[in-house]
């Protein structure tokens, strides 16, 4: 418990069909320096989903505009939508999105960069053979 903030900030909602994300309540923008809306969220839109900046006719997103300030309406745009998928949860620190011990090491410190005369046995460390928490299942956290 004591890495949960760590964790919980490397955790993205990735955009399917927008029925499941909160448009201020989760990180769902894919970009630093931060994964959640800028915009001064209005009170009456506090449990307001995604799917609602969805034009569900072109599977487009709805004018954004009228709502949000540009940066925000740019960062939105870049986001793809599925609509024949739910939204889910990702590790944003792993290229396949998986959280790993390793992933979460390496967002705390830094990826490492091998110098001379450095610590030069953290390859042979993370190569060990032994148990891993591989698999995480981030909404336990959230």
């Amino acid at each position: 418990m004591a890495a949960h903030e760590m964790v919980c900030s490397g955790v993205r909602r990735r955009i399917g069909n927008g029925e499941t994300t909160l448009i201020w309540g989760h990180p769902w923008l894919p970009d630093n320096p931060s994964p959640l809306v800028q915009t001064i969220m209005p009170e009456e839109l506090r449990e307001a989903k995604v799917v609602s900046l969805i034009d569900q006719q072109t599977h487009s997103w709805d004018p954004l505009s009228d709502l949000f300030e540009p940066e925000d309406v740019t960062r939105i745009s870049k986001i793809p939508i599925s609509p024949n998928y739910e939204d889910s949860w990702y590790w944003y620190g792993d290229q396949r999105g998986i959280y790993y011990v390793k992933s979460a090491y390496r967002q705390i410190v830094g990826d490492f960069e091998h110098h001379h005369g450095a610590f030069d046995k953290w390859i042979a460390l993370w190569k060990l053979r032994v148990p891993k928490m591989e698999n995480f299942f981030m909404e336990s956290f959230m």
